[in-house]
Order: structure tokens, then C-alpha cells, then sequence
């Protein structure tokens, strides 16, 4: 799914996405991430083998999105890499709202959060330390007779600290429609009550409909400052 697109493909996007399948580099990865703590070159390994093909494990994962094979090998689901990994004490992975009518997105309630608390869209920071956070958004675009720009904007309290933007429908073919991944991921040095959050232009366009698990955010506490 990464950076699928139809003909009428993106100009410019802030930041590389990662393509192709997976490989056997991602279960060495996950035999690595259960034996030790996450350094900062670790952490990006786990944002892009995570992620990458995810869609493909649609119909064979749990209510999340995504589930451990028969073996018990979590090298391809980036929730059962969380369950299993060294860091216990602060990490959530939430949904996407089903029904969007803000830029600020909001989250299923229902999602895994474990010591770190969710209040009214924001992830709030309860244990100080080095956090990693991960937003993935789908869109589908019915393209009008301009072209749209995509942005999704990652927010440490109420400053937008990475973005991603992208344009597509370019060609003025109208009708035609585009399916478009973006993510973005972050590394930030985060105190208690500090707040993450997420924004999103063109909201209309975040497609809870075809690919309902994979709009997602995740954050994992991998060093702790007491």
C-alpha cells in the first residue's frame, strides 16, 4: 500500500515512504526488538517493517488490523510487536474515529492504551522520557477539477513538530479516484501532561470505508527519564 497510487500519482510528499514487501530482514528485526530496548536506528526499523504491507494482513489479523501467525511470530504486525517488546510501562495504539468531521482527528475509545491516558483526541504523556510516535492515514480522493493537497501534521501539545503533504488529482481528470497512504513518525524527548495529537487538511478525504484498520496512531515509551 505504500505509496500506492493510480496513474494520477503525488508531485511532492514531505517524507520518504517505504515500499515493496516484506522481507527477511523485518523477522531478524523482531527477534532483536524482544531481546533489548529500542535505540533510535531500531525504533525507524520498527515504523517501516511494521507498517509496510500491512493491508495485505487485513483479513487474517484481529479486531485491530493486524494479529501474530500461527508460530507466534510477530515480525509482520506492529501491535503484537508492541505486546511483546521490552516496553511495558507506556504505549497506546488507537483507530482512527469512524465518522470525521474535524481537522483534529479524533480516536476509538476502544483502542489499546496502557500508561498513557486519551482525552478529547490527545494522547496525554503520564511517564517522562524518550517516545516514539507513528501516525498512519488512508485517503481516497474523488478527484475534482483542480488538484488536492494532503497534509497530516503531528502536534506535541499545540505545535505541529513533523508534517507531511502530498498533491494529487493533478491532471484535472475528474472522477478518477486515488487511493493515497501517508504517515509520518517522530522522536521526541516528552514530559508529563504533554499532549500528542493529530491534524489533518482535507479530512473529508480519510477513508474510514475500504481500509477501516489502517488509519492509526501508535506511541511507545522505549526510554525512560526516572
Amino acid at each position: 500500500m505504500w505509496g500506492r497510487l493510480y496513474k494520477n500519482g503525488p508531485r511532492a510528499a514531505a517524507s520518504t515512504q517505504p515500499s515493496g514487501p516484506f522481507s527477511r530482514r523485518s523477522h531478524a528485526c523482531a527477534r532483536r526488538l524482544r531481546r533489548q530496548p529500542l535505540g533510535n536506528h531500531q525504533a525507524q526499523l520498527l515504523f517501516h517493517h511494521g507498517h509496510a504491507g500491512s493491508v495485505s494482513r487485513l483479513r487474517r489479523g484481529n479486531h485491530y488490523g493486524v494479529g501474530s501467525s500461527e508460530d507466534g511470530n510477530c515480525s509482520e504486525d506492529i501491535l503484537c510487536i508492541l505486546e511483546k517488546a521490552p516496553f511495558k510501562k507506556s504505549w497506546a495504539y488507537l483507530q482512527a474515529s469512524k465518522h470525521i468531521n474535524k481537522t483534529k482527528l479524533s480516536w476509538n475509545k476502544d483502542g489499546i492504551v496502557h500508561g498513557v491516558r486519551y482525552q478529547d483526541g490527545n494522547l496525554v504523556i503520564q511517564f517522562p522520557g524518550w517516545y516514539f510516535i507513528i501516525c498512519q492515514l488512508q485517503f481516497l480522493v474523488k478527484c475534482p477539477e483542480h488538484p488536492v493537497d494532503l497534509k497530516l501534521e503531528l502536534l506535541i501539545n499545540k505545535d505541529v513538530k513533523k508534517q507531511t503533504l502530498v498533491t494529487v488529482c493533478e491532471s484535472g481528470a475528474q472522477s478518477k479516484n486515488i487511493y493515497q497512504n501517508l504517515s509520518q513518525f517522530l522522536l521526541e524527548h516528552l514530559q508529563v501532561n504533554t499532549t500528542i495529537s493529530v491534524k489533518v487538511d482535507k479530512f473529508q478525504y480519510v477513508d474510514t470505508n475500504t481500509f477501516p484498520l489502517e488509519n492509526v496512531l501508535s506511541i511507545f515509551l522505549y526510554s525512560s527519564s526516572d
